[in-house]
């Protein structure tokens, strides 16, 4: 009897610590998102960021992205190596990539990316931890990364209609994770998964009419500056995929140009998604579809353009 009576109190200690657990997930699961608003300032032709808080924990990190302007945007994080901050950027980055973006425009192609031979060799170090793929004015999304202790950027280099990129316009801001561990579990049971390849993309499972979750594994070997990140676009009658694609391309004079106020020469709609990561890197993004056909675009050079097409079907 008393054998008896031990066993339940070791199976009832089991249980309540495999509820305390679970309780303690759920919790961390539904922790606040970071806030990170859009906004554009009409009286001094800024774009630029709100952020609610400029230090975080280290960890598994949410966003909340809210597009407050009259712009198309996206937020993309870069942790800096060392003590850099956004300041070194805007003093040996920005003008480079501003100045390489003026020549490109004027026709000068060899010295518009000659010009970006200027860059700082610190520059290379910079890592892309993933953010918010580009959302029309008024929209809002989710997407969760992870984000080791350290100095880091958030910017969006989307182009107003002169070709001034929205991050030499003020839409650049620190943020500083810290060492303490946020506890946060990674997300579970994505609705689907996304790889990023050499060759593009690779879909496991399938969207579904309704909230999704999309995790998307970064297994792209990087070549050059830029990897395939995924932007979710809708693909509707007259949508050209490759028109979308060569817009993506930042170095095309009309590339990546915003338009705002209602004048806007934005390809197509952009619903969300997540900026580009390392190689073996997860992030996730959450998105809401209704049936319809879409298509996952990557921001690439026009010259080597990278989307794949997908349909969300009526639940049955």
């Amino acid at each position: 009897m008393r054998n008896q009576v031990k066993i339940r109190l070791l199976f009832l200690a089991v249980f309540i610590i495999g509820l305390s657990e679970t309780f303690a997930q759920a919790v961390a699961q539904n922790a606040e998102a970071i806030k990170v608003t859009a906004v554009y300032n009409s009286s001094t032709e800024q774009h630029l960021f709100q952020l609610e808080q400029d230090t975080i924990p280290m960890g598994w990190t949410t966003f909340r992205f809210v597009n407050a302007s009259p712009a198309v945007h996206f937020m993309i994080l870069e942790d800096f190596p060392g003590d850099r901050t956004t300041e070194d950027v805007e003093r040996e980055v920005g003008p480079v990539f501003q100045g390489a973006m003026d020549l490109l425009t004027e026709g000068k192609t060899e010295e518009g990316y000659a010009k970006l031979g200027d860059l700082p060799a610190w520059f290379s170090e910079v890592v892309f931890r993933g953010g918010s793929g580009l959302i029309m004015p008024g929209a809002e999304t989710r997407f969760t990364t992870y984000l080791e202790p350290g100095n880091y950027g958030i910017e969006c280099y989307v182009k107003a209609e002169d070709g001034t990129f929205h991050s030499m316009m003020g839409m650049f801001e620190d943020l500083y994770v810290t060492e303490q561990d946020s506890g946060n579990p990674e997300p579970a049971d994505p609705t689907l998964d996304v790889y990023t390849t050499n060759e593009g993309f690779n879909i496991g499972g399938e969207f579904k009419a309704g909230k999704n979750l999309v995790a998307v594994h970064f297994d792209e070997e990087r070549e050059g500056m830029t990897g395939k990140d995924v932007h979710i676009v809708k693909v509707e009658e007259g949508t050209n995929l490759e028109e979308v694609a060569t817009w993506m391309d930042w170095s095309q004079p009309k590339g990546l140009i915003s338009g705002h106020m209602g004048n806007s020469p934005v390809p197509t709609q952009f619903l969300g998604g997540t900026q580009e990561g390392p190689e073996g890197a997860t992030y996730y993004f959450h998105i809401d579809l209704e049936p319809g056909k879409y298509a996952m675009v990557a921001e690439m050079p026009a010259n080597a353009p990278a989307y794949k097409v997908f349909e969300v079907k009526e639940e049955q």
